[in-house]
């Protein structure tokens, strides 16, 4: 049965190889590849996760010269005793109690000879801080001292010790300071009076 497409062709062409018909040819070497279509993903929305109330950032307790009262132009003579206020609060914070308490009563001379009356809140305010944490620097060291004396001795340590300890860290925490150093003084003695004088009563203390 012939096919349409060897119709009107010599079989003589056919078997010399001059004509072939379309569906006796041989497939291209190299065919053209046919450009596949890719077609672009739905972009899914991210799941959101629940609304949860978000918290209120902590405030910071302020430090020292954030609650003096700001100087006016009555008082710039006291610019300099802020800076050394500010250089006794650094050296408080490292610890350096011995530094500190000696700025911290400079503090008290340089407000005795700035000729501002000491009834003015600006003064009045700056020299009872310089007094309070001239106090705070003195008990600070006693502190540390009682501190490695106990430690030396260990367990042989005496109830007077630990006593002395308590009652230091009671009259530290009465005095006047910033917010920002009651926080810090406040755990510091907690921590101090659970490990150092349990035997003598600091973990009462610590809770109270």
């Amino acid at each position: 049965e012939e096919s349409e497409n060897v119709k009107g062709i010599n079989p003589l062409d056919i078997v010399t190889r001059k004509v072939r018909p379309a569906a006796f040819q041989e497939p291209c070497a190299s065919p053209q590849q046919v450009p596949v279509v890719q077609r672009d993903r739905p972009t899914l929305a991210p799941r959101l996760a629940p609304d949860r109330p978000r918290r209120p950032p902590a405030k910071k307790a302020p430090p020292l010269l954030d609650v003096l009262p700001p100087l006016l132009p009555a008082t710039a003579a006291l610019s300099g005793v802020d800076a050394s206020l500010k250089i006794a609060a650094s050296a408080l914070n490292r610890q350096a109690y011995g530094f500190a308490n000696a700025v911290f009563k400079s503090v008290v001379f340089q407000l005795a000879g700035s000729g501002v009356l000491p009834t003015v809140p600006q003064v009045r305010c700056r020299l009872e801080a310089a007094v309070s944490y001239s106090c705070i620097c003195r008990i600070l060291d006693n502190i540390e001292d009682t501190q490695n004396s106990i430690s030396k001795v260990g367990s042989r340590a005496t109830c007077e010790l630990q006593r002395d300890l308590c009652s230091q860290w009671d009259c530290l925490l009465r005095l006047e300071k910033a917010p920002c150093d009651t926080v810090q003084f406040s755990v510091r003695a907690t921590a101090n009076l659970f490990f150092f004088a349990e035997a003598a009563g600091g973990w009462v203390a610590a809770r109270r």
